[in-house]
């Protein structure tokens, strides 16, 4: 059978011409899906990336060699480790299998699907020997064949990176009720930021099973709030916090970044610039399908929109009723897709 002629073995200088070859050919397919991804790269840049990876001693890159030797599927696999004091712990494991680089052959090839496979087998052999407790997986999200592979692997979806253009909101489905205005958060609201950040997240708990509630994600969401009450500008890494407010009562909030792009590396998420990123927004459950999250929505860009921005980012989970809803609505469209899968309970630390 086909499936039995593919082998997957380490990177090999000779392979590399052959490599560069595939992953321009993924490019141009991906970019042809989605123009927004903008993957494409020189085969000097490849090349150069590639000759580096044979130096590596421990994560080496994977090659996968049809029965005629010629080379089919590429990866770099990798883990990574967080500490139960780390903020990301309520969204990953203790310890989680990743790659980084993958390249597979075009979904309408005959082999692609065995390819698939065996590097999916060998990925997985590797984030065993690390006894890995999850393991995640990027891909475009409009580039869909590959799901169906990674769901009977026992993946599921996680979360979506959205982006957004420069463009105006769509008109507001409901007026705004009278009384509701936003302005920049102040210290005294950092208990009432808080509890909104804490909210949003307990929200996803039915949805999927990727997202624990934490100690350390209060802890790291008052330090970043510290930042902006110190005066730290945005420009330096603090976060632009904006609030709704109604009667001296706080009602809604969003926390964003200033984040730049210098170069596209190798596989980065987006082209060089700058990006405004909205990390958290949260509407109280009590003023929700009123208008309030367009009215926040529209302050966000505004106060945003000083810095210089090209583009919106952010990322949401399509298991959320209202986030899968509320985001392509407000014009923000995917762009790249996670799946994770938990291996081990041991890895995952939720709050007591």
């Amino acid at each position: 059978m086909l499936r039995q002629r593919i082998s997957v073995q380490p990177l090999r200088a000779t392979d590399i011409p052959q490599i560069v070859e595939l992953i321009q050919a993924q490019f141009r397919r991906q970019d042809a899906i989605d123009p927004r991804l903008h993957l494409s790269r020189s085969a000097s840049d490849l090349n150069k990336m590639l000759q580096a990876q044979l130096e590596m001693s421990d994560n080496q890159p994977l090659v996968a060699h049809d029965a005629e030797g010629r080379v089919r599927g590429y990866v770099l696999p990798a883990y990574w480790e967080l500490e139960p004091d780390e903020e990301m712990i309520s969204f990953f494991t203790a310890r989680n299998g990743t790659c980084q680089y993958w390249t597979l052959p075009a979904p309408t090839d005959a082999d692609a699907l065995p390819v698939t496979e065996a590097m999916l087998d060998a990925l997985t052999a590797y984030w065993q020997s690390k006894q890995t407790y999850g393991d995640l997986l990027r891909w475009p999200a409009n580039d869909l064949w590959l799901e169906p592979l990674l769901f009977a692997r026992g993946f599921l979806s996680d979360n979506l990176m959205a982006l957004r253009p420069l463009d105006p909101l769509p008109p507001s489905k409901h007026p705004t009720p009278p009384g509701y205005h936003a302005r920049l958060a102040r210290p005294e609201d950092e208990d009432a930021l808080v509890r909104l950040h804490h909210d949003e997240l307990a929200f996803h708990l039915p949805y999927t099973p990727f997202v624990r509630l934490v100690p350390a994600l209060e802890t790291a969401f008052r330090k970043r709030l510290a930042q902006a009450w110190e005066g730290i500008a945005v420009e330096d890494g603090a976060p632009l916090v904006i609030v709704i407010e109604h009667e001296q009562e706080v009602v809604a909030m969003s926390e964003n970044e200033l984040l730049i792009v210098e170069n596209m590396g190798g596989f980065r998420l987006m082209p060089p610039g700058r990006y405004g990123y909205l990390n958290n927004v949260s509407v109280s459950e009590k003023t929700r399908g009123q208008g309030i999250g367009r009215l926040l929505v529209e302050a966000t860009f505004q106060a945003l929109s000083r810095y210089d921005i090209d583009a919106y980012i952010l990322w949401y989970s399509q298991d959320n009723p209202r986030a899968s809803g509320f985001w392509p609505h407000m014009g923000f469209r995917p762009l790249w897709k996670t799946h994770q899968r938990h291996n081990r309970s041991d890895g995952i630390q939720p709050m007591s």
